[in-house]
């Protein structure tokens, strides 16, 4: 099962997926969608979906989502799949919350398929195919400052490269 550790990271998939609790591990959503990678932004980066709004009667704070787990499989293609397959996910994986639109009839319909049934139940009680870890504020700021202190010793060594008079005294401070 693949890891990331960023939305940049994540495949752009059709899937079904589910945000999960830092602290607890409890599944507090589940949702399907076209875009993997688009969707999770939508929840943790850009704020802007009804289950972080409070469109919801209950809503989610993406400061406690701690990972994302999704499934993919050739039958979440279309719409139909992808609704089909949250609601047997829903009905195997009870989250705290799930998506709130009403499924098209052809979901439905697909749903009501035993052989598609039996094939999400069997991919939902199958580990998950990928995770994203969410980072902490915390460990983000970690990662920056680490990336700004590499950044920095990039900069002095390219200075070091294109004056070679500095390079030397550099040299010559480290041997003295």
């Amino acid at each position: 099962m693949p890891v990331v550790s960023s939305v940049a990271d994540l495949p752009d998939i059709p899937a079904v997926y589910g945000l999960h609790d830092r602290r607890t591990g409890t599944l507090i959503y589940l949702g399907e969608t076209g875009n993997l990678r688009a969707r999770i932004k939508q929840h943790l980066v850009s704020r802007d979906s009804s289950v972080v709004t409070g469109a919801f009667a209950a809503s989610i704070n993406p400061d406690l989502v701690g990972e994302v787990r999704w499934w993919e499989h050739v039958e979440l293609g279309d719409r139909p799949g992808r609704e089909a397959a949250e609601l047997v996910a829903v009905a195997l994986l009870n989250p705290v919350l799930r998506d709130r639109d009403r499924p098209q009839s052809a979901s439905v319909t697909r749903f009501e398929d035993r052989g598609f049934r039996s094939r999400m139940e069997g991919l939902f009680q199958s580990p998950a195919t990928g995770r994203m870890v969410v980072p902490t504020l915390q460990e983000a700021l970690a990662r920056i400052a680490a990336i700004e202190s590499e950044l920095a010793q990039i900069r002095e060594r390219l200075a070091a490269l294109e004056d070679p008079a500095l390079s030397r005294e550099r040299r010559t401070d480290s041997i003295g």
